[in-house]
């Protein structure tokens, strides 16, 4: 991993900056505090990496996440000790339970002060134990240098699902020590086995009624997965984390599975009699019983599923393996027949009906935040390309949207980014329209404003007899907010309203926020 021929007697801070360059690391989310004003001095000369200040450091793992699932690389984040460590473990737990790579570099006390219960002293590894793939606590410059090493290699390991979250805590000391350091090569993705795929073959052609799952796991894979469909034209359903994996717009194409998915995709995920399931954590409880399940992921287990057959790889291995063999992939023709709920659409659902119609030609990327929102937004979109949906998947965190929209949009130079909030979670972090001001992050933002906690008192209706006064909101005027922050903001109550300023928001090179006011109590 290392190049032993050029050695140099660096700094610690000196050694993670040119660490961090030889990773192609360009962006760092993060908030400063006295352990680590050394690295941030450091940085300070570096003009080849950026540092983006936040103004929480929940955001700025957030961030780290959003920027790493739209720019394939390693999100980093830093942060001071104490609460600066503290503060992450949401954003932590949220991008480990889904699979993204992030590195949180935390300053810690100096080393004699480790577990002493001194001021900001914390036990980084057991806060970050049940919230991260693995944790290193340094307070020997010799173990730096490959910790880094290490560090991005297990973030990075496996793809798909199977990334995640590592932290490093560094004793403020080992900043300022000296030893010399062995130029890094790039952290490389270790070569998978080719599996065996005879048998799906066979079981391809001996089934009635197929069905391909993708999960968050494909987004590499999208030629893949493109190539096999077109080959076998056998229909594809989605999870809410594999939206964008396989072109929605495509005629195969049935919907989302789950709770929230599509009738249809529903149906033929029950009726199917092979279920192929790509990149995602699948389980038989929701769904396709009796079928046989051929299952790819990169996770280390099975879930010992009747009538399973398990590969253990990515996506991406596994079919190009399979497309060794076009001619033994059995053509099907299956009757699809997509069902649809008739229903009158709710106010917001005619709000992000025009929304989608208006930026579809600018093949955005879509983040939301947790609420009736997301399942709204997943519902009437359609994604015809991985990386362009961005939601919190496993953790449903409220709060992600927002921090997770910059550090996407920071990441996506060619596309419009949107996020869609509701006022609940966008002011769980709202503080970070600085961030937007002072970055100039041309980030579109929609917030669905109904004074309350949407999808809570939806349910508080329906099974506690309407006694939802606890979720009722007192909301501020989110435009007045937005202009004290010198953020364009338009308050709109109708469509027409609406209409226009989504015309004015896509001809904006800035900053644009739309607040739709109280949509759900009146037709608009």
């Amino acid at each position: 991993m290392t190049n032993l021929c050029c050695t140099k007697l660096k700094t610690g801070a000196e050694i993670i900056t040119e660490f961090l360059k030889a990773q192609k690391t360009d962006k760092i989310f993060g908030y400063p505090g006295s352990t680590v004003l050394k690295l941030y001095d450091v940085l300070s000369h570096e003009k080849n990496i950026q540092h983006i200040l936040v103004r929480h450091e929940q955001a700025a793992v957030h961030m780290a996440e959003g920027y790493a699932r739209i720019s394939g690389k390693t999100g980093v984040a830093l942060v001071t000790s104490g609460p600066g460590i503290t503060n992450t473990i949401t954003g932590l737990m949220n991008a480990n339970t889904d699979g993204i790579p992030v590195v949180l570099i935390a300053g810690l006390v100096n080393k004699e002060l480790i577990g002493s219960n001194c001021f900001q002293d914390v036990d980084i590894i057991s806060l970050t134990k049940a919230c991260s793939k693995k944790t290193f606590c340094i307070t020997d410059i010799n173990d730096l240098q490959k910790s880094l090493e290490e560090a991005f290699e297990i973030a990075n390991s496996g793809k798909g699902v199977n990334k995640g979250v590592v932290v490093i805590g560094i004793a403020k000391n080992v900043f300022d020590e000296k030893i010399n350091y062995h130029e890094a090569d790039t952290i490389k993705e270790k070569d998978d086995l080719s599996p065996d795929v005879s048998i799906v073959y066979d079981l391809i052609k001996s089934s009635k009624h197929p069905l391909v799952l993708v999960g968050g796991g494909c987004t590499e894979a999208e030629k893949e997965i493109r190539e096999f469909i077109n080959l076998s034209k056998i229909p594809v359903v989605s999870t809410l984390m594999g939206r964008g994996c396989f072109d929605e717009t495509n005629e195969l194409y049935i919907g989302m599975t789950g709770k929230n998915g599509h009738i249809s995709a529903d149906k033929m995920l029950n009726d199917c009699d092979l279920l192929i399931a790509l990149g995602t954590r699948y389980s038989n409880k929701f769904g396709a019983i009796s079928a046989k399940i051929v299952r790819v992921n990169i996770e280390d287990k099975s879930f010992g599923l009747d009538d399973e057959i398990y590969f253990r790889t990515d996506v991406k291995t596994f079919l190009t393996e399979l497309l060794k063999n076009k001619e033994q992939i059995t053509k099907k023709s299956i009757k699809i027949s997509k069902e649809n709920k008739e229903e009158i659409l709710s106010n917001q659902q005619k709000v992000l009906k025009v929304l989608y119609e208006k930026t579809k030609d600018f093949n955005p990327v879509v983040v939301t935040e947790v609420g009736e929102h997301q399942i709204d937004t997943a519902s009437i979109f359609r994604f015809r390309s991985p990386k362009k949906f961005v939601t919190s998947g496993g953790m449903g965190t409220m709060g992600f949207g927002f921090p997770a929209a910059i550090g996407s949009c920071i990441a996506n130079k060619k596309d419009m980014t949107i996020l869609i909030a509701g006022d609940g979670s966008f002011q769980m972090n709202i503080q970070e329209l600085a961030t937007c001001m002072e970055n100039k992050i041309p980030l579109k933002i929609i917030i669905m404003k109904n004074d309350s906690l949407g999808m809570i008192k939806q349910q508080q209706k329906s099974m506690y007899g309407e006694r939802y006064y606890q979720s009722d909101l007192t909301n501020p005027d989110f435009v007045k907010i937005a202009e004290a922050y010198n953020i364009k903001g338009v308050n709109v109550s109708t469509i027409k309203e609406f209409e226009d300023a989504v015309d004015e928001m896509i001809l904006s090179k800035e900053t644009f926020l739309i607040s739709v006011n109280n949509f759900d109590k009146k037709d608009i």
